[in-house]
């Protein structure tokens, strides 16, 4: 009798231990580590929605200095941006979709207008 109520006692702790492990959301997509307070903790690059955390579903697109946007109180700008805030992040494959007029990994250069119409080459600075 008595080894049966330790075997029904350590079913018990398994049975908690593996619940606590399955109730991060959505299993954390494969993309991170399930913590036991069932939040994830997303692998590098991985979060929902281009912020950290939730169930790292989606991908996070490049860095880099933004184009455009607004000062913060400490008047400091020009911060850096998903897409330099001149494109749209593909949470599915992690690449940035630049505006027209805008080019690279993360939207971080100017392209030339109409390449230089065949007469100049494509100069950055």
């Amino acid at each position: 009798m008595k080894t049966l109520a330790l075997l029904t006692s350590g079913l018990v702790v398994l049975t908690s231990l593996v619940g606590t492990r399955a109730g991060c959301p959505n299993g954390c997509s494969g993309h991170g580590t399930c913590g036991i307070d069932e939040v994830c903790q997303c692998y590098p690059g991985w979060g929902t929605d281009g912020h950290a955390g939730g169930d790292c579903s989606d991908r996070f697109c490049p860095f880099e200095l933004a184009w455009v946007d607004n000062p913060t109180r400490e008047g400091d700008r020009h911060s850096y941006a998903e897409c330099a805030n001149k494109g749209e992040c593909n949470r599915k494959s992690g690449e940035c979709v630049c505006y027209a007029g805008y080019e690279g990994k993360g939207c971080g250069r100017q392209s030339c207008p109409g390449q230089c119409s065949g007469h100049g080459t494509c100069e950055y600075v």
